[in-house]
This record gives C-alpha cells, structure tokens and sequence, in this order.
C-alpha cells in the first residue's frame, strides 16, 4: 500500500469513527429518555432526531466500510518509473523520478553568449520540481570563478540569504550545496564548475520536506562522465 493509498484509508477511518459517534449519541439520547420514563412511541415525532442521528450514524459507518474495502482490493498503485538521462553534452548522468524534458535556451550574460541546457521533471500535481541544469560558456570564460558569487544572484532571486551552505563533492569535484525558503517551497540545490560549464542540480519541494530522503536520493544519483 502506498503512502496515497495509506492517506485515503485514514479518512475512511474517519469517516467511520464519526458514524460511530452518531450511533453512541443515538443510543444514549434512547438510554435517557428511558431513565425519565418518557419513551416515545415509534410514530412520535420526537423519536425523529434520534432515529436521523442512528441512520446517518450507520450511513457513514457502511459507506467507509465499502471505501476500505475498494482501497484494500485495489492494490498498490504505481507511480511513474524512474527514469535514467545521461546528457552527452553535459557529460552527466541522473536518475529523474519520472519522465523528463530538456530545454535549450541560449543566453547572454554579462556580456558573455552563453548556452543553457536545462532536463527537468514535476510530481505530486506540481509541489516538486527536480532539474539539472549546465551552462556552457566559451573557452576560459570561468576560470576563477568563485561559486560565491552564483550564491549571491541565487539569494537575490529568492529574496532571502541561504539557510544553509555546505561543501559537498559530486562525482569527486568540489561543489557547494545551498538551501533557500520562499513561502511555503524551499530549494536544494548543487553548484559546481567543470571546465567551461556551470552546473546547478535542483530539487524545489514543500519546505517540511525538502532535506528529506528523495531530494537526497536525485542530487546523490547526479554523475559525471568522465
């Protein structure tokens, strides 16, 4: 069972003690109208908010018992398979949690023509985005290039300084791993240099999620091919 699965099994309990707690409340509204020796008659019309409580009390109860039951025999349901890119020309190997797209966008910046190459992915109805992300720039165009400076247009993009920054090796080339929060989203992303080429591998998802194991697991399947 998986965890969509596990979530709509929980509501239908819900849903099932709520029907129980209208049968608990029909039965003692009947238990103490028999201590004050006032039963009703069964065509009384005071007998009816007790018997609507019952039924719908007993409504709930059948229609979450139904809903248990169609969630057990449908059996897991299976998400999108992983998905394995390998770029020839970023030289770079990932593992997408589904099927991806590649984008192509040439760009100038700070004067200099650069290429940009971005393959990305969405899941869970758009709350996370994971992409890797290289630009080419010409022949010598990065030597010295300090990553500080990708961190600084990165803070002035989500209007807030890195919650965390820590050194970190991607296929043995030193790399930098900053953390940001933007309303209720947080980034995790990788920067590192190879050659003429910048590379910035992504995970955006909700923020209570974002150091959780599957944002770990696509920045750890990023590889270099070299």
């Amino acid at each position: 069972m998986n965890p969509h699965q596990i979530g709509e099994m929980v509501n239908a309990g819900v849903v099932l003690l709520v029907g129980l707690g209208f049968v608990v409340a029909a039965w003692r509204m009947s238990a103490r109208a028999a201590r004050q020796g006032s039963q009703e008659t069964a065509g009384s019309s005071r007998s009816l908010p007790k018997r609507s409580i019952l039924v719908v009390g007993l409504g709930l109860i059948l229609f979450s018992a139904v809903r248990m039951l169609q969630i057990g025999q449908a059996g897991p349901r299976e998400g999108p398979a992983p998905a394995t890119f390998s770029s020839a020309e970023g030289q770079y190997r990932v593992v997408f949690p589904g099927p991806c797209e590649t984008k192509v966008v040439d760009q100038t910046i700070d004067g200099v023509a650069v290429r940009m190459n971005s393959t990305s992915t969405t899941t869970d109805h758009g709350n996370w985005y994971f992409s890797a992300t290289f630009k080419q720039y010409p022949k010598g165009s990065l030597a010295g290039v300090s990553l500080d400076g990708t961190k600084q247009q990165l803070s002035a993009l989500y209007g807030s300084a890195a919650k965390s920054d820590r050194k970190v090796a991607v296929s043995g080339v030193e790399a930098r791993e900053f953390l940001f929060l933007k309303g209720r989203f947080a980034t995790r992303c990788r920067i590192f240099i190879v050659e003429d080429r910048l590379y910035n591998v992504m995970v955006v998802a909700p923020s209570a999620e974002i150091d959780g194991q599957r944002s770990t697991d696509f920045l750890e399947s990023f590889k270099l091919l070299r």
